[in-house]
């Protein structure tokens, strides 16, 4: 994940070569407008078809397509045709066990490669030489190898605004104000935010000015340093909860959350250039659901998406994203910034989780001049899910700034008031949209996660755009 720009590519160690299997055509036609550089164009090959998808079956150096039909079907195929293009570069992958059988671990090893870290369940992450797959899959104690995908914030690159029209309007465009008057704030709702970190500023204190709303620090990175270097999660939890009636008396009341009484869990999984693994994602999940009862955790924010096109019936951050709604946490992620046509990335595509595209609120409170963002993420992805469930404003955000932070450096022009700063992306309703589902839990502590996703589409209003980029329409408390 790297806020405003397409990671590189972390999984391997090689140049990346040019694909041609579906998955090369289907990320150049949905990532081109975010990519920094132009991606070469693949020859023509010779095609396998294999499972969900085509693989080059010419210059074969890895010796993999002399494998059995049913050995490759325990191999990703995106990362089948990366091995097949750079068969001698290491790969980061995560490789599930058959039945716990932890000799799996030892013949990584034994192969030369390196075990990073155990997952929950049956997974592991490690770094493998392409050119070992051809021992690893035979092994009956492996059921799957997949890339351990890097993750993008879906925060993306917009144009400078005039200051006098950054009002924090998003809390009344969506009618949270409504509801702060009968005393419904957030109170007591704990929102896990899985992001790169959340800073401790004035606006995540309490009424008595302690840090308590900020309840949990914890860090998924390998190392216990919870700061946010890179400034989006720090932003993202603004927005959810954020409160400047406790930072200083010049912005008293000025730049508030959507949920200003919610408590925070800030999981970070991103460093400070603002790169994670899927792995650590997952690592996050976990932990929030052994702890969700300990925190009153209802509410999961996501606001990053896999840069791997995967089916959710095979991606394991989508099988933790589901693993989590299960066990009655409303998931919330980001539909990405990708624009039409581009819903093919965990865990945005899952059909349980609730993803949330980006309307511009054109400065207004209502949302009769609303439109959907042109980068904001949707689409039917080839499983046959239709996204995003539902949108919310998520242009010219104003929301807290981590000090220091790479988005300040960067984005200069963007600070306001010295401690906040603005941004745009589907990272930023996502937000807008966990804050809304803080007030219902509030409201209704009983329900379900699925109540509340219904509540969410149900009282939507439908804007005059297309149905599918909207969704049921923009969230309204």
């Amino acid at each position: 994940m790297r806020g405003n720009n397409l990671p590189p590519r972390l999984w391997r160690t090689t140049t990346p070569r040019p694909w041609s299997c579906w998955h090369h055509w289907l990320a150049i036609l949905v990532l081109l407008p975010t990519l920094l550089g132009a991606m070469p164009v693949a020859a023509s090959d010779s095609l396998l078809s294999l499972g969900s998808g085509l693989v080059s079956t010419s210059g074969d150096d890895s010796g993999l397509l002399s494998l059995s039909s049913d050995l490759l079907a325990k191999l990703q195929p995106f990362l089948l045709n990366e091995v097949l293009q750079a068969p001698s570069a290491n790969y980061r992958v995560i490789i599930k066990r058959h039945d716990g059988d932890t000799t799996a671990d030892a013949a990584v090893v034994q192969c030369g490669g390196t075990k990073v870290k155990d997952l929950p369940g049956d997974y592991f992450v490690a770094i493998i030489q392409g050119l070992d797959l051809k021992l690893l899959l035979p092994l009956p104690s492996i059921e799957y190898i997949s890339i351990d995908a890097p993750m993008q914030a879906s925060a993306a690159v917009d144009t400078t605004a005039d200051a006098s029209l950054l009002k924090t309007i998003y809390p009344r465009t969506v009618e949270a104000t409504n509801v702060w008057s009968q005393g419904v704030t957030g109170h007591g709702v704990g929102v896990a935010v899985i992001d790169t970190g959340v800073v401790q500023v004035k606006d995540f204190s309490g009424a008595s000015g302690n840090p308590g709303r900020l309840v949990v620090q914890q860090s998924f990175t390998g190392t216990s340093d919870t700061s946010d270097g890179y400034g989006h999660g720090t932003h993202i939890a603004g927005v959810i909860g954020g409160d400047s009636w406790y930072s200083n008396r010049a912005v008293q009341g000025k730049y508030m959350g959507v949920a200003p009484d919610a408590n925070l869990l800030n999981l970070r999984v991103g460093d400070d250039t603002g790169q994670t693994y899927m792995s650590d994602v997952v690592s996050a999940f976990e932990w929030a659901i052994a702890h969700r009862v300990q925190y009153n955790i209802r509410v999961i924010n996501l606001s990053m998406t896999s840069t791997v096109p995967e089916s959710y019936h095979t991606s394991l951050l989508a099988a933790a994203a589901e693993h989590a709604w299960f066990n009655g946490i409303l998931v919330v992620v980001a539909a990405g910034n990708r624009g039409p046509d581009s819903n093919y990335f965990a865990p945005a595509d899952d059909p349980f989780v609730v993803t949330v595209g980006a309307t511009d609120s054109n400065g207004t409170v209502g949302a009769a001049d609303d439109w959907m963002a042109p980068w904001s993420s949707s689409g039917t992805n080839p499983d046959g899910v239709v996204k995003p469930d539902v949108v919310a404003p998520g242009r010219l955000i104003v929301s807290t700034l981590a000090p220091n932070s790479e988005f300040q450096q960067a984005y200069p022009d963007r600070v306001v008031d010295q401690n906040y700063i603005w941004m745009s992306g589907t990272s930023m309703s996502t937000a807008v949209v966990s804050g809304v589902a803080a007030l219902i839990f509030q409201a209704h502590p009983n329900w379900t996660n699925d109540q509340v996703k219904w509540l969410l589409g149900g009282t939507a209003t439908h804007l005059n755009v297309d149905s599918v980029r909207q969704g049921a329409g923009e969230v309204d408390a």
